[in-house]
């Protein structure tokens, strides 16, 4: 008897199947899995995340993640230190040429959990280079 199981948009569930593939061996059920993703490239990073699931106290950015807490907050290290923050980040953007979408990702770093996102060519390694000097 073979069971087909069709699976979409799930990479966790996928990382499910061939755990269960491999620690139940073939003498029991096993499953077949297709992903539309090339699915090693993600496996490493799907596996610490279920490793940190287990302790969701250890989570990085947990109020996010666990919590759904969509207000942005700033992390200790710039909260105590904002003016000092803020003068750092003027520096940086007197001292180079940003254009406009730019200014508004670099403005927004001082929160704890920033996602920039934008097509090839745009600037965001840029940014980030910049910004981690």
């Amino acid at each position: 008897l073979v069971g087909v199981e069709f699976v979409h948009g799930d990479p966790l569930f996928l990382l499910h199947c061939l755990e269960f593939n491999r620690l139940m061996g073939t003498s029991h059920h096993t499953r077949l899995c297709e992903s539309q993703i090339f699915f090693p490239a993600y496996r490493p990073v799907l596996q610490t995340l279920r490793n940190l699931s287990h302790n969701v106290d250890t989570l990085p950015f947990q109020s996010y993640f666990v919590y759904g807490n969509p207000q942005p907050y700033r992390p200790p290290y710039i909260r105590d230190n904002i003016e000092l923050f803020h003068e750092i980040l003027e520096r940086h953007i007197e001292e180079s040429t940003f254009d406009e979408s730019q200014l508004l990702a670099i403005n927004a770093m001082e929160h704890a959990f920033l996602l920039v996102q934008g097509p090839p060519g745009t600037g965001k390694s840029y940014v980030g280079v910049r910004m981690a000097r």
